[in-house]
């Protein structure tokens, strides 16, 4: 069972991808003053040098950082317990590793493919899919806004420090003010995209969905734009820097199934 529940080497995996990822999607919408969703980005990387390889390390580690992710949210390696918010905020890191799982798929299907994904505006197909089942629509709002909460949640990360937590003790202070940063800018993009969503949900435009045209919509303030763009690159250098430092206790990890188990068992 130790062996199993060795999360440190995925999380750290995870991170790193992470990482690459956020500061690819940083960069390319700094030069290009416009945003890219995650597909086009890993399809840039599969034409790099090396991309073949390197796309192949990005699924492995998008791998693992939804496993540590789903454990984290299972067993709650956060200390975030069972009241409404901490069981909302398990239940927010359960989906983010299926969102990188999704992610981490998608890398390998673009590395088997050469280079496609054929993600264009999946996003808008499912959510006008959900319409045509009873209560879609209501279904697309309460999403919207699960979105809009994940992206307070992830200011208030950023204000608190949260992100800290899992790595090793006497960080420099741009460790913390770099992750403080890419956690507000990622949250300004959650919200946004939340919105976008909730609008179509009541009718309000046929808006396309997604990190790109969320980061589109950014665009329209010019001041703002660069510093959610500079915020995703430092959002990807803390990550990074949390790949080469993260510390993971195997026992506390062990000690937690254990715990779960029991819960499960009653």
């Amino acid at each position: 069972m130790d062996r199993l529940l060795r999360l440190e080497p995925f999380a750290r995996a995870g991170f790193a991808a992470r990482g690459i990822v956020y500061l690819a999607l940083g960069y390319f919408a700094l030069m290009s003053t416009h945003g890219e969703a995650a597909a086009s980005v890993l399809e840039r990387l599969r034409t790099a040098p090396a991309g073949a390889a390197l796309i192949g390390a990005l699924a492995f580690g998008l791998f693992g950082y939804g496993l540590f992710r789903l454990i984290g949210g299972i067993l709650d390696l956060d200390n975030e317990g069972r009241s409404a918010v901490g069981i909302a905020t398990r239940f927010g890191l359960v989906v983010s590793g299926v969102a990188h799982w999704l992610l981490c798929a998608l890398a390998i299907l673009i590395l088997v493919s050469g280079g496609s994904g054929g993600s264009d505006q999946q996003e808008e197909r499912a959510a006008r899919t959900a319409f045509e089942y009873p209560g879609g629509a209501a279904l697309v709002g309460v999403i919207g806004g699960i979105i809009v909460l994940s992206g307070v949640g992830q200011w208030l990360i950023g204000v608190r420090g949260g992100f800290m937590k899992f790595l090793t003790t006497r960080q420099p202070r741009f460790a913390r003010l770099a992750g403080a940063l890419g956690y507000g800018a990622r949250g300004a993009v959650f919200v946004v995209i939340g919105w976008q969503v909730i609008s179509l949900a009541i009718g309000w435009g046929g808006r396309q969905l997604g990190f790109d045209s969320a980061l589109d919509l950014i665009a329209r303030r010019e001041w703002v734009f660069p510093c959610v763009a500079v915020g995703l690159i430092l959002f990807g250098i803390f990550s990074l820097y949390a790949a080469a430092h993260l510390r993971i206790r195997d026992e506390d990890v062990e000690r937690r199934a254990k715990l779960a188990g029991r819960w499960f068992s009653r």
